[in-house]
């Protein structure tokens, strides 16, 4: 049985159990049909149900599919889509309807709604891992004293947050012999680290947490970034991810067969002070509620549809992996993207309705200032179209561009930032509604900036 993804996401979560059903038991009879005359070809490529020791644990493709729909569908009726992964919604809805497999033999009844509710049930009994996620940055050595709180984030020297914390790790670290090496491997990890940012998580399972509190994480990172620029930024790193090694090494084979190793160390993060924070808040302190707002929003996990929730997390995703980004051309593919994910300009001209967009968010009323940002994003835009289609722009020119274009990132992302804010408040419903009201307003907005919050 074949359909498309759109004529799937119209079938109710019901109506996707009794589809798998239809495929369970037909994959049964091609079991039994196999068995018969020793001819297992047709039963190739079906999906096992992992942890089911019971008969007939297997199930065809199309009832997969079915299944696997069905989960991010009742997730999504659960309010859990980011709170809990789609693996575990799945394998609540394989354990309950194998729960119910004995009934539906003694009966000779199905009924997906049995099913759907004992799912639900174990979903709603999951355990949570409510806490503070914490991620070890390389950040500004010389700060000694960070303590910077936005939202659930916090961004803290790494001495502070070690001495806050002391009497919990000493105990982890003379406990059993397993926990007590585990407290001994995470000291050894932060060793080349200076800073932490934790995020804290309320109500989700606990690798849904990790992901969601990093990016939530980044989001923090990303604002610094761009309020001091990739000059003094770059070497911005969050742990067990795109950081550069403290120490590294490489070799060469020489033309006679020969080896040369080299090694380097390094980053040692940025050059900031103690003062950085300060400097935030004289900065951005007037979209403190704003972005403190967006942070908990972020981090709660439960408006993952949501048009305006997407925009920002798919924006803040490419701006974290472009400032870690190694090479410029790409740093500059990813940096444009974000700005096509806020603009929301699609079709004909992009160029130039992404750059009149941006100069609309950016420019605060100021003409001189809209047409430096146009001419920047116009200009890092075609450089971004020369790299994604094959060309190999100079190095030079696209450092150039990208340092215009940074120039007047920060003020662009924040335009926009209270733009989707603001947008928000009539709860758009999906990206074309939200296209729309974006194009509505954008024009308007340069003249009128609404009020952030």
């Amino acid at each position: 049985m074949g359909f498309d993804l759109q004529a799937r996401s119209e079938i109710s979560l019901t109506a996707l159990i009794d589809m798998f059903f239809e495929q369970w038991i037909q994959t049964r009879q091609v079991e039994a049909e196999a068995i018969r005359t020793k001819d297992f070809s047709q039963v190739r490529d079906n999906a096992v149900f992992n942890g089911i020791h019971e008969g007939g644990n297997s199930v065809n493709r199309a009832g997969y599919r079915h299944l696997r729909t069905a989960a991010e569908r009742l997730l999504h009726r659960e309010k859990l889509d980011g709170r809990v992964r789609v693996e575990t919604a799945y394998r609540s809805l394989v354990r309950a309807f194998f729960d119910c497999l004995p009934k539906i033999r003694a009966t000779g009844t199905f009924s997906a709604h049995a099913v759907v509710a004992r799912a639900t049930r174990m979903l709603r009994d999951l355990r949570r891992d409510d806490g503070i996620y914490v991620f070890p940055i390389v950040f500004a050595p010389q700060a000694k004293s960070s303590d910077f709180h936005i939202g659930p984030i916090r961004i803290v020297a790494k001495e502070v947050f070690l001495k806050e914390h002391e009497t919990a790790f000493a105990r982890e670290g003379e406990a059993d012999q397993l926990r007590s090496q585990l407290a001994n491997d995470w000291r050894e990890y932060i060793g080349g680290y200076d800073h932490f940012v934790t995020v804290e998580m309320r109500g989700f399972e606990a690798e849904a947490a990790w992901t969601l509190a990093r990016e939530t994480a980044e989001f923090a990172l990303n604002l610094i970034r761009m309020l001091f620029g990739h000059y003094h930024t770059d070497d911005i790193r969050i742990g067990n991810g795109f950081r550069w090694e403290i120490k590294q090494s490489s070799v060469r084979i020489e033309p006679d067969g020969s080896a040369f190793f080299s090694s380097s160390r390094g980053p040692w993060g940025t050059h900031l002070d103690d003062r950085w924070a300060e400097h935030f808040h004289d900065n951005l302190g007037y979209y403190s509620q704003l972005l403190a707002s967006y942070a908990y929003w972020l981090s709660q996990g439960i408006d993952v549809r949501n048009p305006v929730y997407e925009r920002m997390r798919y924006a803040n995703r490419l701006i974290a992996e472009g400032y870690a980004e190694p090479h410029d051309h790409i740093r500059l593919v990813r940096v444009v993207s974000a700005l096509e994910a806020l603009s929301l300009v699609h079709g004909a001209d992009k160029a130039h309705n992404l750059a009149l967009h941006c100069a609309y968010a950016g420019a605060w009323g100021d003409p001189e200032r809209a047409c430096s940002i146009y001419d920047a994003v116009r200009g890092a835009y075609t450089l971004r179209s020369a790299v994604v289609h094959g060309d190999a722009p100079l190095g030079t020119h696209v450092r150039s561009a990208f340092a215009k274009l940074e120039g007047h990132l920060l003020e662009v992302y924040l335009g926009f930032t209270c733009l989707l804010a603001n947008v928000q408040k009539s709860s758009p419903q999906s990206v074309s509604v939200l296209r729309r009201e974006v194009n509505r307003r954008i024009a308007w907005f340069y003249w009128y900036r609404e009020p952030a919050a």
